[in-house]
């Protein structure tokens, strides 16, 4: 029944220990072939500020959508400020036409563009809107600072877990970081609210899909109606949450890096039952860490052979965004035979790698 989550220590990573930063490669290395993701556990990142940030989410959405819509994405394609309920549907993302996502959030990005540095104001930089200045809600009264703290220690654990991915694919430690530098990174805070009103056939929290990024960082809360991720054998695997760790799973940039040795899998927030839907908020954290993007997305040296070429042509981590979002396939393009087992099958289909 597929592979497990590991829960990785990357503390070997922080110590001069050649062995055992050895074997946290390989670990790493053995969860990104098997299943994409993986946890982590002492991860040096504060633990106060966590707890402070979960509080200062849980009171931004607590208050009227209204007040909340003070602070709307400022165009469809910029992924900055509130989203309301219904307003995404991840399942588009993979080419399959279905409900809106039970879930709302707040998306922030990079708060440390230098207005002196031509690269962020760039028209490449602009059309894409990768660096949109962020704008916080009044209420709560730390919340833009609280965020703005998050996502410099995210920002920091990712260019370590890059470093220790270097590792674990036998390249020198700093391969990637002149390529993530300047990054478009995002993060988001999302809620999950408790479902009073029982949703529509195939309506789930979060519509199955996968990360365009380079890694996923995740602070999640342990509850009914979670994350799973799809195993290799095509069943969906439930993802724990252990308590004070991140979750990390692998984006399809990372993976087209890795020449696919690496999984970015496919994943989705399900629901609660029944029985506990009237009870079952939930808040999610995450960290979209992606490249520069003007970075070079091509082959690393250690993933290609003469019987095992590379298989894409290099491409800059900013136009293989775009073509992501400009070049899905619509839901027409799939056969009636697909459309019937999505209609009968619920939540359960899968749709194999017909769109990989």
């Amino acid at each position: 029944m597929g592979h497990e989550i590991p829960v990785i220590d990357i503390s070997p990573f922080y110590s001069k220990d050649h062995v055992t930063r050895a074997q946290l490669g390989r670990e790493i290395d053995k969860a990104c072939c098997e299943v994409g993701f993986f946890a982590i556990a002492n991860h040096g990142v504060d633990l106060d500020l966590l707890k402070a940030l979960k509080e200062e989410a849980t009171n931004f959405f607590s208050l009227p959508v209204a007040e909340k819509l003070l602070t709307p994405r400022p165009a469809p394609h910029i992924l900055r400020g509130y989203s309301p309920i219904l307003e995404e549907s991840l399942y588009s993302t993979i080419g399959v036409q279905n409900m809106e996502d039970l879930k709302e959030s707040f998306t922030f990005g990079n708060p440390d563009v230098d207005p002196d540095d031509p690269y962020y104001f760039t028209p490449t930089a602009i059309e894409a809107g990768h660096f949109v200045p962020n704008a916080w809600p009044n209420r709560p009264s730390k919340f833009g600072e609280i965020m703005v703290e998050f996502y410099r220690e995210m920002n920091t654990l990712a260019e370590n877990m890059h470093k220790i991915f270097a590792l674990a694919l036998g390249l020198e430690e700093d391969y990637f970081s002149q390529m993530i530098n300047k990054p478009f990174s995002m993060a988001r805070i999302i809620n999950y609210p408790a479902q009073t009103i029982p949703p529509e056939a195939n309506q789930i929290r979060a519509g199955e899909h996968t990360d365009y990024d380079n890694l996923t960082l995740l602070l999640a809360e342990e509850d009914s109606g979670g994350l799973q991720v799809r195993g290799l054998d095509g069943h969906w695997i439930d993802v724990p949450i252990p308590e004070d760790a991140f979750i990390v799973n692998i984006g399809d940039i990372m993976m087209r890096w890795t020449n696919d040795r690496w999984l970015s899998n496919r994943h989705r927030v399900v629901n609660p039952p029944p029985e506990k839907a009237s009870d079952s908020d939930r808040l999610s954290v995450v960290y979209f860490c992606e490249p520069n993007y003007d970075a070079v997305v091509e082959c690393v040296p250690t993933c290609s052979t003469e019987n095992r070429p590379a298989k894409y042509a290099p491409i800059s981590a900013g136009d293989y965004v775009k073509q992501k979002f400009t070049s899905q396939t619509t839901f027409e393009a799939w056969n009636e035979e697909d459309r019937e087992k999505f209609d009968t099958q619920d939540t359960e289909l899968r749709f194999n790698d017909k769109e990989r």
